[in-house]
């Protein structure tokens, strides 16, 4: 009977270990993803660049345009479905900036917000 009692909790241990490591190992990844995107679009904004050659060169690596809302309702409505947590801070800098283009990544949603020239000023990255 001890021998069983044992084995249970080697059992149970290893499977903590196991979850614990696969556990820690999403959160890196995902930590890493996001960082990873931040940084890229940072240098982008701060070549400011106008949205077209964006446009262009995400297009080469695949990316698409998502949404290029061209009124409140659409915007709202862009902002509603693919904003996610970050709905606030997007409808914020939408106000701020006056006009958004969102691509569609890989795995993640790029909103990105150019003045009245249309040159990039700011982003947000969301999961996609």
């Amino acid at each position: 009977m001890r021998r069983f009692w044992i084995l249970a909790g080697a059992f149970v241990a290893a499977t903590a270990v196991f979850a614990l490591a696969f556990l820690l190992g999403t959160w890196g990844f995902e930590y890493r993803r996001y960082t990873h995107h931040q940084k890229r679009l940072a240098r982008v904004v701060e070549q400011a660049p106008v949205v077209d050659r964006l446009t262009a060169g995400l297009a080469e690596e695949g990316a698409e345009v998502l949404a290029n809302p061209s009124s409140a309702a659409e915007l709202e409505q862009v902002i509603v479905v693919h904003g996610g947590a970050r709905r606030d801070e997007i409808r914020e800098k939408a106000a701020r900036w006056g006009h958004l283009t969102v691509y569609r990544a890989a795995d993640m949603l790029y909103f990105v917000f150019t003045d009245d020239e249309r040159v990039v000023r700011d982003f947000t990255c969301v999961g996609g």
